[in-house]
């Protein structure tokens, strides 16, 4: 005879937060595609059960779908934000920010006299709030939005190209290094999402869609920061090579590992000869000169 396990009834729901899978809180906010999943009773498994109101304002404004009168329902921890509460959309097509609301004190319209009067779910001041969750989604953008053409190699020029004519959306490009392929650098995340990667330096970008530049440290580009494009070159060698449209945009395809094997020729430059010779000399007696030290930090660039 075989026993069928005893029922367990939903767990009370008591408190109720977000989760990526990396921030957990009543506030959160991810690029469009994102996992966002409900965190229940501190818990990310085990079914709740609820009996209460619950209202999504989009932008501010009340989105249609709520109950109007209290209902009951089991919500499971670890779902999908948008299967509860289905008004939420994690792809938007522009950053959206959704406010959830959760309560279960209600305006009972019988306290007015009218005994057949219902029980609402319009929310005042008095009622008891069980989560208010905000949840910040942003559009996923293209990882690799431009494409980079040239060869791997100091000295040598490359050329970045928006795939899509006008849709760079920052400043300047900055310019990074890393030891593989498995991050996309961004300054705006901060050094510890940036792993080991090595940068920025900053590239002017102008408006353009497409500009080449120096693989290399430029004299001219890099006048106001030598220091930091010098310490930059010095740590792209064997490295793979990325640049990011700072800020908000996308990236562009990688190339690499850098070479920085030095040859008598002077690559074609974009520069004058001038400024290419005293770029790869002075490179050359750096990579060259047996002192030469990687530093596999990030280095932080205020100026843009």
């Amino acid at each position: 005879m075989v026993t069928a396990p005893a029922y367990a009834a939903p767990t009370p729901l008591a408190s109720m937060a977000v989760t990526d899978g990396v921030t957990t809180g009543d506030e959160l906010a991810v690029n469009g595609g994102s996992p966002v999943t409900l965190v229940l009773n501190g818990a990310t498994s085990g079914d709740v059960s609820f009996a209460g109101c619950w209202a999504v304002f989009v932008d501010g404004e009340a989105a249609p779908g709520a109950p109007a009168t209290p209902e009951s329902v089991t919500w499971p921890a670890g779902a999908s934000v948008d299967t509860v509460f289905t008004a939420v959309d994690l792809t938007p097509s522009v950053t959206t920010v959704y406010d959830i609301v959760v309560w279960n004190e209600f305006v009972d319209g019988r306290s007015n006299g009218d005994p057949l009067a219902p029980i609402v779910c319009d929310q005042d001041e008095d009622d008891t709030t069980v989560a208010f969750l905000t949840v910040e989604i942003t559009p996923a953008v293209d990882p690799e939005s431009m494409t980079l053409t040239g060869e791997a190699k100091l000295g040598s020029t490359v050329t970045v190209t928006a795939k899509v004519p006008g849709s760079l959306v920052g400043g300047d490009f900055d310019l990074w290094v890393c030891p593989d392929r498995t991050i996309y650098p961004d300054d705006d995340k901060g050094e510890k999402a940036n792993g080991d990667c090595f940068g920025p330096l900053i590239q002017p970008r102008d408006g353009a869609d497409a500009v080449t530049f120096l693989l290399d440290f430029d004299p001219v580009r890099d006048e106001e920061r030598a220091e930091e494009a010098i310490e930059f070159w010095k740590n792209v060698c064997d490295q793979y090579f990325i640049v990011h449209d700072f800020s908000g945009g996308g990236h562009s395809n990688w190339i690499g590992p850098v070479d920085c094997t030095v040859t008598p020729e002077l690559a074609a430059t974009g520069v004058d000869d001038t400024a290419s010779a005293i770029s790869i000399g002075a490179l050359a007696a750096l990579l060259l000169g047996g002192t030469l030290v990687l530093v596999r930090r990030t280095m932080r660039v205020s100026a843009r």
